[in-house]
């Protein structure tokens, strides 16, 4: 409870970074979604494997289905820049390395750890992305983004070295 109430409370302060002084409620809703969306595939992948489906099916079934319902899209949006040479390189990138090979480690960590824990150290990907954007774009990160990137730090840092609880396997007394 400890990592993820300092991990929320991190993301929150790194959202502040930037030079707006406004906060969008729609915006601020469409990430409460997004958040509510992620633990719901988590948890419900975990219950998958828990069951025992092969983490990879497990992922794989899900963007098959994400596939498959956002495939009208690709009617309205113009995706002539795939057939294009650079364009492949980039889809195949986003498709092996941010996809593939990220999500094969995330069903590993999920056959392995609590769904909640998981979801936690997840909370890395917000603290990279603004060190990706601080040091290649060379974006200013404000000084509550600096101590919410530190609180995410120590909060992954307490989730990663807590101990799992113990399960209690209740004796039968035999006679």
């Amino acid at each position: 409870m400890l990592g993820t109430t300092l991990g929320i409370t991190g993301v929150g302060l790194l959202a502040l970074t930037g030079d707006r002084t406004t906060v969008d409620a729609i915006g601020i809703a469409a990430a409460v979604g997004a958040g509510l969306g992620w633990a719901s595939f988590t948890t419900t992948s975990k219950a998958q494997i828990r069951r025992g489906l092969d983490s990879a099916l497990s992922l794989g079934a899900t963007f098959t289905t994400a596939a498959v319902l956002t495939a009208p899209l690709l009617f309205v949006e113009p995706m002539r820049w795939i057939s294009e040479g650079r364009g492949l390189v980039i889809a195949a990138y986003l498709g092996i390395a941010t996809l593939a090979v990220a999500y094969l480690l995330y069903g590993r960590a999920l056959s392995r750890l609590p769904a909640p824990t998981v979801i936690t150290l997840t909370m890395a990907e917000p603290v990279t992305a603004a060190l990706l954007a601080a040091l290649v774009l060379h974006e200013r990160v404000s000084s509550a983004g600096w101590l919410g990137i530190g609180l995410v730090v120590a909060g992954l840092t307490v989730t990663a070295s807590a101990s799992p609880a113990r399960v209690v396997v209740p004796r039968t007394v035999t006679s």
